[in-house]
């Protein structure tokens, strides 16, 4: 594959897609293109946007061959998004160094997952793939005032696209590297005067970059089933309503990962292709989502709207995680999910030239839980804890639910003394309150199977209900000056906040406190920006800084020791409030309308992290704890990030448009955990390529795409358990080399 990679590239280089659309000033000359956004919850220009936003339209993400939205952490400055270690579906989110990587019911997210302004209380299924979209918008630093909780990283809001008033319908498909198959069709017809229906289908499959060789199984494939339909209403000038209902059925293989050191039972060396695996448990994995949504929107009068958004999601899962990647049962889990969610918000809209209001009520319902089981058959033998015969397998079991009920108000104002400055003010106050049941119990049996009924019981580990109240309020101030209509400064304060919960590993025997949960951890940010248009709106640059507080962070820490089997002292862990952290950084955007057609898109982002406190019980003085911040630093966030991508387009004529694009993405090296580990992941570089063709009107679209085209080896998730030997040591891998052809048909 070497060979079509390098001509791809050759040829996007002298041929590249721009990286936005191209707009002409009416002395003809080529112009970039406004970008619409709805970040502060109303239809504005990026660049009148006073907050860190990038945003990706249907064209841009075409043009890139974008598949899931996980592809566009490439795009954006100081964003992680990537699959959850041994799943293909579930999202792990970070933005300026917040997040959350445990996707466990009872903890929240840092990054806020938006679909058409539904918030996706749970990472289970949200790795979105892209279909059937108008744009991407990611949303970076605390959004607390109009988005609510878990969004103090900041949020990812996924926009699907509106009707036609005109009948279509499009057809999309793509196959490449891996036996890649891809399908979309979508399309809208009109039923009546102002009555739409619409929806999309699409189908995406692949054979696995590797092989579970246990099973004579693809590992990293992929076989998910999605669909939307849309019911779109213009009953009047002033009332419009939008009814949605989406699906997704995933049946991709559970991943496999890459264990890096030999097996300490039976010596299994080190695989050669970080994509094979020896994973011993069943890989057979599903994944359902569905929601429905009624959006119904109400002008009144001029200047005023009302706006009601009522949704519905619910999702299950079942998937094996293997922690040791061994034929044997040295440290598996499998597990099952279950959740559903109710939502309600009215907003209540005001526009005049000088006042712009966003106020709203919101109602949060959400129940999730499930069981997962952790079969330690050779880890822990039976003979160390008393079982009366010696290779018996020691079973961990955890079951139990997380109920979540949230009410809201928020409002936020902008006024504009002048052409020149305005100011924001608002707030949202949260209550929130948790309903929790753990259930953990150890037992041996001679199956080693956790549903098998004959046991051996050894210890019941947390039997416990509790309920816990939160209450918060995030308010926000920006300050904008605007010295030319091309050209913006703002300053802004926001908080935010991540909701407590309880940890559902936590064991009550060992450390009665855990019933007692954990607190909300909050992130204070002040951020300085500048957006500008030059030459004609040929060189658009957009920069900020910033400096957050990152306070009562959720970790996983000591609180004491007990006894093990063998009488040595082991430290009791437990989610606690005890760590805080200073972020700081800087983000630039630019694009440039270059001379010969070409255009430069380009993005750096620069984040220093230091860990403040982070306090653990000192074993030299029971009862005691110790600062250990110094030995920690924050996770899943490297601290350089960029992409630079040359392109241009060329017209063909009576032949159509030929366009390419050519892209470089750096990230800097990056730790999986707060404590350094073998996992960790030294710096690397992708190469990616688009060369598409477009036809005489455009019906007919031809691409071809490139990722990764030097097939970088790169790690993006991990394990590191310290159980015997040298530990569970395993990595989890981005994508290597891949090319496609896509061919998209416009009735």
């Amino acid at each position: 594959m070497q060979q079509p990679a390098s001509s791809l590239a050759l040829a996007a280089l002298a041929l590249a897609v721009p990286a936005a659309g191209q707009a002409q000033s009416p002395a003809g000359t080529v112009m970039l293109e406004e970008v619409v956004v709805t970040a502060q919850r109303r239809d504005q220009s990026l660049q009148d946007v006073p907050l860190s936003v990038s945003a990706f339209s249907a064209d841009q993400l075409q043009q890139a061959g974008t598949t899931t939205i996980v592809d566009l952490q490439q795009a954006a400055p100081n964003v992680t998004l990537a699959p959850s270690r041994g799943t293909n579906s579930t999202l792990t989110a970070f933005i300026r160094g917040v997040g959350q990587q445990d996707p466990l019911w009872g903890f929240e997210p840092g990054v806020g997952l938006y679909l058409d302004d539904v918030y996706i209380a749970r990472p289970q299924g949200a790795v979105l793939d892209v279909y059937d979209v108008e744009r991407v918008e990611i949303l970076r630093g605390p959004q607390g005032t109009l988005y609510g909780k878990n969004t103090i990283g900041g949020a990812v809001k996924y926009v699907t696209r509106r009707l036609d008033e005109a009948t279509a319908l499009d057809v999309s498909a793509r196959v490449g590297s891996y036996n890649q198959r891809d399908l979309t069709v979508s399309g809208s017809t009109a039923l009546a005067d102002g009555l739409y229906l619409g929806g999309a289908l699409a189908s995406f499959k692949r054979d696995g970059y590797g092989e579970l060789l246990s099973f004579d199984a693809p590992n990293y494939d992929k076989e998910i089933l999605s669909g939307r339909l849309s019911l779109e209403w213009h009953a009047t000038d002033a009332l419009y309503l939008r009814l949605q209902y989406d699906r997704s059925n995933d049946k991709s293989n559970a991943k496999g990962g890459h264990r890096l050191t030999v097996g300490a039972i039976g010596g299994a060396p080190v695989l050669d292709d970080v994509f094979d695996s020896r994973a011993g448990l069943d890989p057979d994995t599903e994944v359902n989502t569905e929601g429905a949504a009624l959006t119904v929107e109400y002008s009144p009068a001029d200047r005023w709207t009302l706006k009601s958004i009522t949704a519905y999601r619910d999702g299950d899962s079942v998937g094996p995680i293997d922690f040791d990647n061994l034929e044997v049962n040295d440290f598996d889990v499998p597990a099952s999910v279950s959740d559903h969610q109710f939502s309600q918000e009215i907003q209540w809209l005001y526009d005049s030239d000088n006042w712009h209001m966003v106020s709203g009520l919101y109602y949060f319902s959400g129940s999730s839980g499930g069981r997962f089981d952790a079969i330690l058959g050779q880890t822990v033998p039976g003979a160390l804890i008393g079982l009366p015969i010696p290779w018996i397998p020691l079973i961990q079991t955890t079951y139990g639910e997380a109920d979540t009920e949230s009410y809201s108000a928020f409002v936020d104002v902008d006024y504009s003394f002048n052409e020149q400055w305005s100011l924001n003010i608002g707030g949202r106050y949260t209550e929130d309150t948790k309903d929790a049941t753990v259930f953990s119990e150890q037992f041996g049996n001679l199956s080693g199977d956790p549903q098998d009924p004959f046991r051996i019981p050894v210890a019941v580990l947390s039997d416990y209900s509790n309920s816990k109240t939160f209450s918060e309020f995030s308010p926000r101030i920006t300050a904008r000056f605007a010295p030319t209509e091309q050209l913006m400064f703002y300053a802004g304060y926001s908080e935010g906040f991540k909701s407590g919960g309880f940890d559902m590993r936590g064991n009550q025997a060992a450390n009665p406190q855990t019933v007692e949960g954990f607190d909300p951890e909050t992130v204070d940010s002040l951020e300085i920006g500048a957006k500008g248009e030059f030459f004609d709106h040929r060189l658009r640059l957009n920069l900020s800084a910033f400096h957050a507080n990152y306070k009562d962070m959720q970790v996983v820490t000591a609180v004491g020791f007990a006894s093990n089997a063998l009488g040595f002292p082991v430290p009791v862990q437990n989610v606690e409030n005890v760590g805080e952290a200073t972020l700081q950084g800087a983000e630039l955007e630019a694009e440039a309308q270059l001379p010969m057609n070409l255009r430069l898109a380009a993005n750096i982002g620069y984040i220093d992290t230091t860990i403040d406190e982070w306090l653990t019980a000192d074993p030299a003085n029971p009862g005691g704890f110790i600062d250990v911040s110094s030995q920690r630093d924050i996770q899943n966030t490297p601290r350089w990030t960029g992409q630079v991508a040359l392109a241009s387009d060329m017209d063909l004529g009576s032949r159509g448009a030929l366009t390419g694009s050519l892209s470089v993405a750096y990230r800097s090296a990056v730790q999986m955990f707060e404590t350094p580990s073998a996992i960790d992941e030294d710096s690397y570089t992708l190469w990616n390529a688009s060369l598409l063709w477009y036809s005489p009107g455009d019906h007919w679209t031809v691409g071809l795409h490139g990722k990764n085209l030097g097939d970088r080896e790169y790690r993006v998730a991990g394990y590191n358990f310290p159980t015997t030997g040298e530990g569970e040591v395993i990595g989890y891998y981005g994508a290597p080399r891949t090319v496609s052809l896509q061919v998209d048909y416009r009735f």
